[in-house]
């Protein structure tokens, strides 16, 4: 996800006459937990999941699932990459979910991210990974 700085959307704002540049500029400043929420309905939509489905497969309350599904909850890394593992998640669209949510993406140098991009990488579930990590002293997904 390529984003601008404000400034930089700043500058295109005040010298564009242009519909199409001013919609650009609102589909990149989109509220991001929309974004999420868009991306998440997308992946169950193409692997024919159901949302209770996505519930028992990240080990996240249901009340959090359907906040996560409608965009009224912006969740934080741990859950974000809960809902990945879910969902089978490349590290690519996992790297872009944490992005999209404001949170960190995962760096190969810090013990407990190496453990979840193997585990991402190797598409393991969440009760794995958390036992994974475990195993590794690092802390599980909370």
């Amino acid at each position: 996800m390529n984003t601008k700085s404000t400034e930089e959307l700043m500058n295109v704002l005040i010298n564009t006459d242009n519909t199409t540049t001013l919609e650009n500029v609102l589909i990149e400043t989109e509220d991001a937990k929309a974004s999420f929420s868009k991306m998440v309905n997308r992946m169950l939509t193409e692997q024919n999941m159901t949302p209770a489905d996505l519930q028992r497969k990240s080990a996240i309350a249901r009340t959090y699932i359907y906040q996560i599904l409608d965009g009224t909850r912006n969740p934080g890394r741990d859950k974000v990459i809960a809902v990945a593992l879910a969902l089978k998640a490349g590290i690519d669209v996992t790297q872009r979910m944490l992005k999209v949510t404001g949170n960190a993406i995962l760096y190969p140098k810090d013990k407990r991210d190496a453990v979840i991009i193997f585990a991402v990488n190797k598409k393991m579930t969440v009760t794995d990974v958390n036992n994974l990590l475990e195993s590794n002293g690092a802390g599980i997904l909370e």
